[in-house]
């Protein structure tokens, strides 16, 4: 829509036309105009005749497509004019502007979200003033032009020049030049130009050389080359100059001057940064663009004089050219060309090219790429916090976004402020391109600033330590392809796959081995978090779709700089092997904010051990030992070996034809092939004769002048491998080549030079080496200069010290000592340059400390000289790693001197000291795994994992350490022993083991229990997934939408009576009729410990804690339930169902049964055994905390502050350390929930027989039973399935001990010979028996009946049948079984109990 303003003012002075036009908008798309104008113009006739054709001549374009294609982009042309022109009689003046000039291609529909912008926005101006009678001045002037120019934007020209471009038919025909009329070809004399005569005669030359002016300025032109990225470009190459001229007098004498000042810079992603092409000019102390100059000149054309002299005279007078043109710079032009340069440029011309060519984009079409994009491959759920500068995607929720493991977050950024005017947009573009986020591990609590602004790899430590010592690190990874930042949350460990099966990936711990993934051929893995920082880093492998078993052995990411490449076996069924070779690579990235490569991330590479390349123009053909067939491979081909093991496996090769023989040779597979070896072939004749290649012979192979192929020679090893000449006979004349040979150093193992070398010919420098760095050289082995100094500095240094020494006089036998002695003890090689542990030479090595050596010493009678070094990864704390000191080389005797011998001295000495004062140490880890359990209640490996979580926040003293503090609180809460006794143990005072106890307690909240307890440790969803049983969630959940299922309960700590009178009457529970507090504890349904609230006073009921707990929304409760979870509870908290109702959750609770009821009905006995089959796990639970002893005495009422702390400590660790309570399959679970879900519909048969038969009558004809009663014969898994747990039956012997010893029988009925009664005694109460009623086949049991409270159930049995069904089917067949229940009353005095006999024999003794 544009507004058409046209003014004209006629006036006395002047007339004056003003035109304004307003909103010009051009909308073209040539995607659709080309074909409308061919199907308008196809029809038309040609102006030649066309051959005659079949077929109608519209039916393409008739017929309909198969698909709608998609919408084609369009361009757009927005701008405004103005044109003003005024005329007098003096002058005539006019003006005309473009304002907001600018043009866009874009999809039409989507013009207004995204379009790509061709033309910035820019002003035109021009300007003309004219005099009556004098020539024009003209001025042209622009604002700054901008030109993004990308592969889209040509490829629309290209769809329309590729219509037009016909190829002549005759193109390729030859011809004959004189044919054809090419202007240069025309004769210019033949031709005769009319004169026309522009001037009158009456006109000088000075009236026409008028004086016209143009002046032309634009003040900046960019011109930006852009790279495509699915339907976004980005800026690759950027030209910006900026241009004035002025052109004078162009109808007569012609004069121009014009200058450019030109920049060009591409762009490096991987720096984010503008690197200059065309680099700026540096003039005092300023940058300023290169300056280009250009200066055109028209000459008068004059005639040439004509010269008398001969045409041999020298002084000839040229005409002045009719043109002349001046390009000058005063600044050498700096064009700086680098490899990453080179790839822009390249991939602009690609990104071109294949536009014009009209070569489909890769990208999906409609797809539009981030510019940002974050994955996250930790294993861990990521919570991000972005910067402003993001455009905020759709899931932020108060700011963050949580980013579940191998998720990825795409981003945008906002868009940037227009660029002012006479700004250089190279400059601009180095400004503001950094953006920032922050992310946190919810789990570990810690939170990192990320800054994306180039390719980078930076190593961000996260807050949590596990055993032995590391801290946890994230790796991001910034990768920068063209117009996109890729950003990678992964662990420092990585895996790549070359090998052409897929891998699955194992991590291992202890004899727990976890799958990590699956690494398919060809990808790169990112291992998570918790695989990698395991104690020991084992992985192992197995390839997939294989046919073979898991590596037997493993390789850690730990030792990756020792064993820089392992080889792994993979057993197939067969028994041949799958070989992998598995090399280390080590990354050093970028630590935290800091600009050091001091951080270390490891790639490890899965290929092959050994690839077979036929470089050779002749196919060979080969056959590995194991493989049952030979493989060809023709030239230039290559196939791995996947069964060679190197140093082990050989391979004979064969050259089926070559010189018309067939050539064998077998090698053996080395681990490490050198640069240059020979290998021999041997050719069999039918006859005896054999010629060989590359043996000891000397054959001759003869080849013909016209031979293609490859040629072999016949030569010696050592001629062709060693230091000597080798001669090759070739048409009679001899060429002759040195071979060199490497001769590294025996010690430093370096390449050495002819003048730098010396052989170890005297005995003193072999010994020395033997000595000091067990390296056993011979007379022709090589030593460096270098080396050999050091031997001659050792025997100076030796030399100085023997002859510093005083002379003592002789004296008497026995009394001299000498400075050496020899002792039949081990000792490493003392060594600075290499690691006494794995020789792994320098230079990030450490000196052993004094501890570490006095340690080997004393546990392994190993001494290691002072100053000896190792490599860090074989110390932990300063101590040697477990198992390190095995692997070391000694020799068998040691020299020690007085300094060595006083040393070891005192450190025994102080050893004994400290030793005395202590009964037992957790310092000196002296104590095995099984002390550590019983003293601690956890593995020795978990109290190093434990111990990594608090050493930062607790002081080492004299008299204790960090991890005797711990050992001292851990053995408190173990074994609830007094202050006072456990100082006595240690030998420390009470005063400093309640100091130890309260730093170790006030640690542990700190940095441990937030991390393994309460409801903000962990999500909702790792919950569900991997702390549900599958039979808790079948039972009450939904398999299609799992639910949050959790269990709660009240536990009781005792407390002692205190003497404030109102404490002591919250804290009496009338229900247990003693002082106590209550923890609330929230459990999963496999035990796993949510979180623990309270402790609450003891007249809080159950129902009041829970209401209590929902009002104060603690731990924000109502957030992390959801609706429709479910809360399994007992009876107790049958209050708060309400309530629980209202907010959409659904409680589970075992039935109620009315007032005067004595027996639940079969239905609601049933629904009760449902609930009490998951609600045990929290009474397991209850009981775990009791088995710290501390917790299940009776505290005193100064520790009432503390009880929450030690239960959250205690359930902190049985979540970190402890195994899940309640486990099951989920097949078994699936099953077992299906068959309890069906019998809870069920009724009790037999109970309705009983009733309506009466069999509870005395009347009714039962007989006892005997040892024949023919019971099926079923196992104590039959009786399982029958009570649906293991509850049942162990309470089965307990009840069967008591029916032997009383007067009961087991009755049979006289008709129904498959149903028995029998009364048993109740557990709880003396005065109550229940009868009950089984009914059986030959071979099950078919219905059973009990007048017990939940005795009517047929989901599962109660305790009284499965005893009763025990006994028959096991127990009197062992009663091994049931005398093992002992009754102790017979130790334990009765007073209700009184003898009358004693009582009569003592009346008559007073009488």
């Amino acid at each position: 829509m544009a507004l058409l303003n046209p003014e004209f003012k006629e006036q006395l002075a002047a007339d004056c036309v003003n035109v304004k036009v307003c909103s010009i908008r051009v909308v073209v798309c040539l995607d659709f105009l080309m074909p409308l104008a061919d199907f308008f113009t196809s029809g038309l006739p040609d102006s030649k005749p066309a051959p005659p054709t079949t077929g109608n001549a519209h039916s393409k374009v008739a017929t309909p497509s198969k698909a709608p294609p998609p919408p084609p982009p369009t361009s757009e042309m927005l701008m405004g004019v103005e044109f003003r022109m005024r005329v007098t009689p003096e002058t005539q003046d006019m003006s005309a502007s473009v304002n907001s000039l600018q043009i866009a291609s874009a999809i039409f529909n989507e013009r207004e979200k995204r379009r790509a912008q061709i033309l910035n926005p820019c002003d035109i101006s021009f300007y003309s003033k004219t005099p009556q009678g004098k020539s024009p001045h003209m001025d042209i002037s622009t604002s700054d032009l901008i030109l993004n120019i990308s592969p889209r934007t040509i490829r629309t020209e290209a769809e329309n020049d590729k219509e037009k471009q016909k190829v002549p038919a005759d193109l390729w025909n030859t011809k004959k030049l004189s044919e054809r009329k090419f202007w240069f070809l025309k004769d210019a004399s033949a031709e005769e130009l009319p004169v026309i005569d522009l001037f009158p005669s009456d006109i000088t030359l000075d009236e026409i050389e008028r004086g016209e002016q143009l002046i032309i300025k634009v003040p900046n032109i960019v011109v930006k080359l852009e790279g495509g990225v699915g339907k976004r470009t980005v800026p690759l190459l950027i030209a910006e100059t900026s241009f004035d001229a002025q052109v004078r007098d162009w109808s007569s004498k012609l004069e121009v001057e014009s200058n450019m000042r030109l920049e060009v810079a591409f762009y490096n992603e991987k720096l984010s940064v503008w690197e200059s092409l065309v680099e700026p000019v540096v003039e005092n102390g300023k940058m300023k663009k290169w300056d280009l100059g250009l200066q055109i000149t028209k000459n008068d054309e004059l005639a040439p004089e004509d010269d008398e002299e001969d045409e041999d005279s020298k002084n000839i007078v040229l005409p002045p050219p009719k043109m002349s043109i001046n390009v000058r710079s005063n600044d050498p032009m700096e064009v700086t060309v680098t490899k990453t340069c080179l790839e822009v440029l390249n991939n602009l011309a690609k990104a071109f090219g294949d536009a014009y060519r009209l070569v489909a984009p890769a990208e999906e079409a409609g797809k539009i790429l981030s510019p940002y994009v974050i994955y996250n491959n930790t294993g861990l759920p990521v919570v991000l916090k972005l910067d402003n500068a993001f455009e905020m995607p759709p899931e932020v929720k108060n700011g963050k976004v949580t980013l579940e493991t191998d998720q990825s977050l795409p981003l945008y950024g906002r868009q940037k402020a227009v660029l002012k005017r006479q700004a250089s947009v190279i400059k601009a573009t180095q400004e503001g391109d950094e953006k920032k986020f922050i992310f946190q591990i919810e789990q570990f609590g810690a939170t990192r600033e990320v800054t994306i602004k180039r390719s980078e790899r930076r190593l961000y430590p996260v807050n949590h330590k596990t055993y032995p010592g590391d801290t946890w690190a994230v790796v991001c990874s910034i990768e920068a392809p063209i117009g996109q930042k890729i950003l990678h949350l992964r662990s420092i460990v990585q895996m790549r796959n070359h090998l052409p099966n897929a891998v699955e990936l194992f991590s291992r711990h202890g004899q727990d081995v976890k799958s990590c993934g699956v690494i398919e051929p060809g990808e790169k893995f990112n291992v998570p978090l918790s695989d990698v920082y395991t104690p020991d880093g084992y992985f192992l492998l197995k390839p997939k779709d294989s046919g073979c078993e898991m590596s037997q052995t493993p390789f850690s990411w730990r030792g990756a700089e020792n064993s820089p490449k392992v080889y792994l076996s993979c057993k197939f069924n067969d028994g041949s092997d799958y070989v992998i070779c598995v090399r280390s690579e080590v990354i050093n990235v970028y630590f935290d904010e800091t600009e050091e490569l001091s951080a270390k991330t490891y790639l490890f590479h899965l290929s092959p051990s050994i690839v077979f390349h036929n470089l050779l123009n002749i196919p060979v053909t080969f056959l590995l030992e194991g493989m049952a067939s030979e493989v060809s491979l023709g030239k230039g081909e290559n196939k791995p070996l996947l069964h060679a093991m190197p140093g082990h496996s050989h391979i004979e090769v064969k050259i089926p034809a070559y010189q018309d023989l067939e050539w064998h040779g077998t090698q053996l597979l080395s681990t490490e092939f050198p640069e240059l070896s020979m290998w021999t072939f041997s050719a069999l004749f039918k006859g005896p004769q054999k010629i060989s290649l590359g043996s000891d012979s000397d054959d001759v192979i003869e080849h013909s002048p016209d031979h293609q192929e490859v040629a072999f020679f016949s030569f010696k090893p050592k001629t062709c491998l060693g230091g000597k000449k080798k001669n090759i006979k070739m048409n009679e004349d001899q060429m002759k080549t040195e071979s060199k040979k490497i001769f590294p150093c025996i010690l430093c193992k370096k390449r050495t030079r002819p003048n730098d070398r010396k052989k170890c010919e005297s005995t003193a420098i072999r010994r020395f080496l033997r000595k000091n760095f067990l390296v056993e050289a011979n007379s022709n082995d090589i030593l460096c200069n270098k080396c050999r100094h050091r031997y001659h500095g050792h025997q100076k240094t030796c030399q100085q010290k023997s002859s510093s020494l005083p002379v003592c006089q002789p004296l008497q036998p026995g009394m001299c000592s000498p400075p050496s002695i020899s002792l039949p003890l081990q000792r490493t090689p003392s060594s600075h340059a290499y690691c006494l542990i794995c020789k792994r030479p320098g230079p990030k090595l450490v000196v052993v400390s004094s501890a570490a050596r006095f340690s080997a010493f004393l546990h392994h009678e190993i001494i290691i000289p002072p100053g000896s070094r190792c490599c860090p990864s074989h110390i932990d704390e300063g101590e040697f790693r477990p198992g390190v000191l095995t692997k070391i080389q000694t020799f068998e005797s040691s020299f020690v001197n007085k300094s060595t011998v006083l040393e070891l001295i005192q450190q025994i000495r102080n050893y004994a000291l400290q030793t005395s004062t202590s009964r037992f140490s957790f310092e000196l880890s002296t104590m095995s795994n099984s002390d550590y359990m019983a003293l601690t209640g956890i593995s020795k490996e978990n109290f190093e994992d434990l111990h990594s979580f608090i050493s930062s926040d607790i002081r080492n003293t004299q008299n204790r350490g960090t991890r005797m503090s711990l050992g001292i609180f851990l053995l408190k809460l173990r074994s609830g022993m007094s202050n006072q006794l456990l100082a006595t143990i240690f030998g420390i005072s009470k005063s400093s083991l309640c100091r130890a106890v309260k730093s170790v307690r006030t640690a542990l909240m700190k940095s441990f229990v937030p991390h393994h307890l309460g409801l903000q440790h962990t999500t909702r969803e790792e919950i569900i997934e991997n702390h549900t049983r599958p039979l808790a969630q079948e039972l009450f959940g939904d398999f299609t939408n799992k639910k949050a299922i959790a269990v709660l309960d009240g536990t009781y700590i005792y407390i002692q009576k205190s003497n404030n009178f109102q404490f002591q009457r919250k804290s009496y529970s009338l229900h247990k009729g003693r002082p106590l507090v209550k923890p609330m504890v929230v459990t999963s349904t496999d035990g796993y410990f949510l979180t623990v609230l309270g402790p609450y006073l003891a007249r809080n009921n159950d129902a009041t804690i829970l209401n209590h707990m929902l009002h104060t929304n603690v731990e924000d409760l109502k957030g992390w339930f959801h609706e429709d979870d479910v809360f399994v509870v007992d009876r107790g908290f049958r209050d708060s169902v309400d309530m629980l109702e209202e907010l959409g959750i659904r409680a589970e609770m075992p039935r109620l049964m009315s007032r005067g009821q004595k027996q639940m009905t079969t239905l609601d006995a049933n629904a009760s055994r449902l609930v009490t089959k998951i609600r045990w796990v929290v009474e397991a639970a209850n009981a775990r905390i009791k088995r710290w002893k501390y917790l299940a005495h009776v505290l005193p009422t100064n520790q009432v502050p503390f009880i929450g702390d030690y239960v959250r400590i205690v359930c902190a660790l049985s979540n970190r350390y402890c195994k899940p309570l309640s486990t099951g399959s989920e097949d078994e679970d699936m099953a077992l929930a299906c068959k309890m879900r069906y019998l809870s519909t069920k009724v009790n048969s037999l109970k309705t027989f009983v009733e309506e038969n009466c069999l509870d009558k005395k009347s009714v004809k039962w007989e006892v039973a005997t040892d024949s009663l023919e019971f099926p014969n079923i196992s104590e898994d039959d009786i399982r399935n029958l009570t649906c747990g293991v509850y049942q039956l162990k309470l089965c012997p307990s009840y069967i001990q008591e029916y032997l010893e009383g007067d009961v029988d087991i009755l049979v009925h006289s008709e129904f010979h498959g149903l028995i009664r029998v009364k048993l005694q109740s557990r709880h109460v003396s005065s109550r028996q229940y009868l009950l009623w089984i009914q059986f086949s030959e071979s099950e049991i078919t219905a059973w009946y009990c007048r017990c409270r939940a005795g009517a159930r047929v989901v599962g049995v109660c305790s009284h049948v499965a005893a009763v069904i025990w006994f028959l089917a096991v127990g009197r067949h062992n009663r091994e079984a049931i005398s093992s229940i002992q009754d102790w009353s017979e130790f334990v005095t009765d007073a209700a109990v009184i003898d009358e006999s004693e009582d009569s024999d003592d009346s008559e003794v007073e009488e």
